[in-house]
């Protein structure tokens, strides 16, 4: 018969102890993480006015839309002799698309508007904060090289 001793209980407690304690935690922790990792993994990302994030700065700094040029572009400065809705249409293509902007320009008591895809933008009463954004913006309008404070009001309406 083999006798056992004081340190083979030690050894036979301290691999129970392991096998109880140590290797459902590890389980536990390897779950942990793979749950973590697919609800990142599985994640959706909102772009709601992506489209229109990218276009309205665009309306204002390029010397292809209304910003004006003084041997330089200089954006934030309106060219009054550029704010036309052919223009604004040529800037920024909209045809055959569901997104329209109309940009809302007031200044010395005046106000003019231009618009890209009418269609679209009288569609405004479909508008909620995921389909439609409209900001002002403070501007410099070059009016016959005369420099006047004014608003632009920029709303686009994406139906996609």
């Amino acid at each position: 018969m083999v006798e056992i001793g004081q340190e083979d209980v030690f050894k036979k407690s301290k691999d129970s102890f392991f096998a109880i304690l140590v290797i459902p935690v590890i389980f536990l922790s390897i779950f942990f993480f793979l749950s973590l990792y697919s609800s990142f993994s599985a994640k959706d990302f909102e772009i709601n006015n992506l489209h229109a994030s990218i276009v309205v700065p665009r309306i204002i700094s390029s010397p292809n839309c209304f910003a004006f040029e003084g041997g330089m572009v200089k954006p934030g400065i309106i060219d009054i002799d550029k704010f036309s809705s052919e223009r604004l249409s040529k800037c920024i293509d909209t045809k055959d698309t569901n997104f329209g902007v109309r940009a809302r320009l007031s200044y010395g008591g005046k106000t003019r508007e231009a618009v890209a895809n009418e269609l679209m933008i009288n569609r405004e009463s479909l508008c909620n904060d995921d389909t439609c954004m409209n900001k002002k913006y403070f501007v410099l309008v070059n009016d016959k090289n005369e420099f006047k404070e004014g608003y632009l009001d920029i709303l686009t309406v994406d139906l996609t």
